[in-house]
């Protein structure tokens, strides 16, 4: 059982967003004895206590010896005013260093962030975000492709050596993993958070298209799979049309019976 008002508070706040005057919240009682003392003895200070204000103590928090102790603030202020604060990659990453520095501070107890003009942010700079998707396919690759550790390069297992050289993955490989592992992640994620799939789209238009049995018998009866948007298309047109034998549900299959008969 929640012992404090704010614990009900948290739970009910979103009421007043849809304009709504009341809200309600629901407890159950386990039996054990923190749920029933707190049951017993804090219902008025749940349902009726005193609404504290929120605080910031920047007091004397003790003494060691005669020297009193005072609770280090650290403030950091944003000055992108003219853009409204928006962030972009370099005051993102402005602030990320910002906070580590302060975070190898014993001492800082607490960051304060605040910005100079008319808004704290207007939110993300657009001209980033622009550049940030044409290149998602580039920094996608950067991720990906990279170079095993020194130990792998002497072995194929962890008790067999071998000759070592440089092992790593290749582009090709790479364009397998964004096709078939980290795309479909990025669309069940913006799918989820509602957003639209043009990045998604835009990325598998520049990957080339993929090389297999599937896609090179479609090709080899007209060169049509340039990317792996269109590649993609025809192993699911393979797998849910071709291999089921649905002929006359299929569109092209449809038109080249028609054609034939």
């Amino acid at each position: 059982m929640p012992p404090t008002r704010y614990n009900y508070q948290q739970r009910v706040g979103r009421g007043g967003r849809r304009r709504q005057a009341y809200s309600t919240a629901f407890t159950f009682c386990r039996g054990k004895s923190h749920d029933s003392y707190y049951y017993h003895n804090a219902l008025d200070e749940i349902t009726g206590g005193k609404n504290l204000a929120p605080k910031l103590t920047v007091a004397p928090t003790g003494d060691e010896g005669n020297k009193a102790l005072k609770l280090p603030i650290v403030k950091r202020i944003i000055t992108k005013h003219i853009l409204r604060n928006a962030f972009n990659e370099t005051l993102v990453a402005e602030l990320k260093g910002a906070f580590k520095l302060a975070a190898r501070d014993t001492k800082v107890k607490v960051i304060v962030l605040r910005a100079n003009g008319q808004v704290f942010s207007a939110g993300a700079d657009l001209a980033a975000l622009k550049k940030m998707q044409a290149n998602t396919y580039d920094k996608l690759h950067q991720i990906l492709i990279c170079e095993t550790s020194d130990f792998w390069r002497s072995h194929y297992t962890f008790k067999n050596t071998s000759i070592e050289k440089t092992k790593r993955i290749f582009k090709s490989f790479a364009d397998l993993l964004i096709i078939n592992a980290v795309l479909p992640m990025m669309y069940a994620y913006r799918l989820f958070k509602g957003v639209d799939q043009d990045a998604i789209i835009s990325i598998i238009k520049t990957i080339p298209s993929e090389k297999n049995n599937i896609v090179n018998a479609f090709n080899r009866l007209k060169p049509i799979a340039k990317t792996a948007l269109a590649s993609q298309a025809l192993i699911q047109l393979k797998s849910n049309y071709c291999t089921q034998v649905k002929c006359v549900q299929c569109g092209i299959g449809s038109a080249l019976l028609n054609r034939n008969a």
